[in-house]
This record gives C-alpha cells, sequence and structure tokens, in this order.
C-alpha cells in the first residue's frame, strides 16, 4: 500500500506533463512551465486547473523570463523596464505582482480593536490561531469566512464558504432564540483547533515546499 501511494506523485507529474507540454510550442518556454524533471511534489503549489492559459505563451508578442534564482534574476528597475542578470526588457507599464500575505493577510490589515482596546494583529503576532477557522478568542460577535485555518482556500471555496455562512447564522439564531449577546471561543478551543490543524498540515506534503500556503513569501510570518 505504501509503495502505491509513493508511485503516485511522479505517475501524476508524468502524466500532467505529457498533457502540457505538448500544449506549449517553444522548447525554453515549455521548460519554464512544466519542467521534466519534477521540482516538487504534485499539489504542493497551486496547480494551474485552467482553460487556454498555457497556449498563451504561444502568441508572438507573449514571452516569460524565469526570475529566481534558478534563472535570471532581476537586479534593478530602469527608467525603461526590467533589468534581469542577462539583459535589459522595456515596458510601458510594469504591473507588481510578486505575492501576497495569504490566509492571514486580510485580517492582519484590517486591524480590528476589541472592546478592552486589544488588536487583532496583536493576537496573531505569535502565530494564528482561531477556533474553527471561523473566530478568535478576545473578540466576542467577530465571525469570518475564507479565513485562516479553514479548508475554504483548499477545497471549492464558494461551497465551503455557504456551510460557514450557515454555520454563522445558526449561531446567531442560537443567540437572539436565548437573549445572548456576545459568543466567543475559548482559548483552550483555539489551542486545540490550532493543534489539530497543524497535525493535518504535519501529515501532508505542504511542508516540503516553499510556497505562500506556508507563508514563505512572508519574511517571519508563523
Amino acid at each position: 500500500m505504501v509503495e502505491s501511494v509513493d508511485l503516485l506523485y511522479p505517475c501524476t507529474y508524468a502524466f500532467w506533463l505529457q498533457k502540457t507540454r505538448s500544449r506549449i510550442h517553444d522548447p525554453r518556454i515549455a521548460d519554464i512551465l512544466a519542467p521534466t524533471q519534477q521540482p516538487y511534489a504534485f499539489g504542493c503549489k497551486r496547480s494551474a486547473l485552467e482553460q487556454g492559459f498555457f497556449e498563451i505563451f504561444n502568441e508572438p508578442h507573449v514571452d516569460i523570463v524565469d526570475v529566481s534564482s534558478k534563472g535570471t534574476p532581476i537586479v534593478d528597475i530602469t527608467e525603461r523596464g526590467i533589468k534581469t542578470s542577462e539583459t535589459e526588457y522595456e515596458f510601458d507599464y510594469i504591473v507588481c505582482a510578486t505575492g501576497y500575505d495569504a490566509l492571514t493577510g486580510g485580517l492582519r490589515q484590517i486591524d480590528i480593536t476589541n472592546a478592552k482596546g486589544e488588536k487583532i494583529v496583536e493576537h496573531c503576532k505569535d502565530g494564528t490561531k482561531t477556533h474553527l477557522g471561523m473566530a478568535v478568542n478576545g473578540f466576542p460577535n467577530l465571525f469570518f469566512t475564507y479565513g485562516p485555518q479553514a479548508p475554504t482556500a483548499f477545497c471549492n471555496g464558494p461551497t465551503c464558504a455557504e456551510l460557514q455562512g450557515d454555520w454563522i447564522a445558526r449561531t446567531m439564531g442560537f443567540l437572539r432564540e436565548r437573549g445572548l449577546e456576545r459568543i466567543e471561543g475559548k482559548r483552550e478551543s483555539e489551542e486545540e483547533w490550532t493543534e489539530g490543524v497543524w497535525k493535518l498540515v504535519g501529515a501532508s506534503l505542504l511542508p516540503t515546499v516553499d510556497s505562500w500556503y506556508m507563508s514563505v513569501n512572508i519574511p517571519g510570518k508563523m
């Protein structure tokens, strides 16, 4: 059984590789978008589940440059465009799309403050802790969908958010029916939920890869 699981990953990548490279005309571009040597376990970075994405790179006015440490890194932004370790590319416009603070970024940037003057960013400074991925201790009646430590970003988002919304609505109905005004998760519940989440993550291959899934693109983030 273990042997079958081990064989699954290279077979999956080989199938994807064959299907994808057949759609890309330029071998150089194919080597960047779909390298023959599998760089990491399949699915540990978000796969391009698309229609027509790879064909775009066959257009004469479209190109791709590997600016990673293994390719030609960016060394400067010039008056004319972008200079890499190999050459300079001229552009009329540069759109910055170099990553974002996934999952917890929204909570940190909204800067929510509770009745005691405590900021939610302080609650997360030593690592994110939530109850059910939808609430945090110390911030009563604060519910969120599509948040950290919830499965929403890693499954079919709309259907999961619908389940979360139903749970929140039922919880609010529970409060109203009993004449209650406040509800919040206990700190112990947060610890238990967070521990469970990290156990699941540790049993996967996600920690073996540098990706925004693991917040590697945000220096110092836990």
